[in-house]
């Protein structure tokens, strides 16, 4: 049905944006608009988890080019994504490649998620309740359906969009950063 629709209507499907297209005035789209003031989750603490070292470096500078001051930090397998996540610093958001050596993001994200039964409520919110969003080449809706099934919090498939990406990691810390507001209203943002 649908594609007799677009077939009457000689409808094109657009082109994939890719990362290196930038902006999509181009496309004669408008960019996206902000939902939050410059500034909001400048400070927030970002965990990027890729082996492939060009990607962990592309997702960090194109957050470094929104003007944000964000704390990122990039790690190339599982194990070690696992043990920033047992360190001091408070993630607002991990970003979660699948395919890594040692321990698979999926792994990574199912102990993440963990309900730990020797620890008490706010320690298991502290360590492990923020947002997950897995970047992945795997396009498998099998796959990506198990990954939110899993607890991650969005997923996008490579070639990412960099408009789109930024879009939803300001929103995810953002998302986080009501969860935190409302679960403990007296406590600063670690922004500050």
């Amino acid at each position: 049905m649908l594609s007799s629709i677009l077939e009457n209507q000689n409808y094109n499907m657009p082109e994939p944006i890719l990362t290196c297209m930038g902006n999509n005035a181009s496309l004669g789209v408008n960019p996206p608009v902000s939902f939050t003031s410059h500034g909001a989750v400048s400070g927030s603490n970002i965990l990027i988890a890729d082996d492939n070292s060009v990607n962990a470096n592309l997702m960090k500078a194109i957050l470094e080019s929104t003007g944000e001051r964000f704390n990122i930090t990039i790690v190339n397998d599982g194990k070690e994504a696992l043990d920033m996540i047992s360190s001091s610093i408070n993630f607002d958001l991990m970003i979660l490649d699948i395919m890594m050596p040692k321990v698979n993001g999926l792994e990574v994200l199912k102990e993440l998620r963990r309900e730990d039964k020797n620890m008490g409520s706010a320690q298991t919110r502290r360590n492990c309740n923020f947002p997950v969003m897995i970047v992945s080449a795997l396009t498998d809706p099998r796959t990506v359906a198990q990954g939110i099934e899993m607890g991650a919090n969005d997923y996008m498939v490579k070639p990412i969009s960099k408009d789109v990406f930024k879009a939803k990691v300001v929103f995810l810390i953002n998302q986080k950063k009501m969860y935190d507001a409302l679960i403990n209203p007296t406590r600063k943002d670690n922004s500050e």
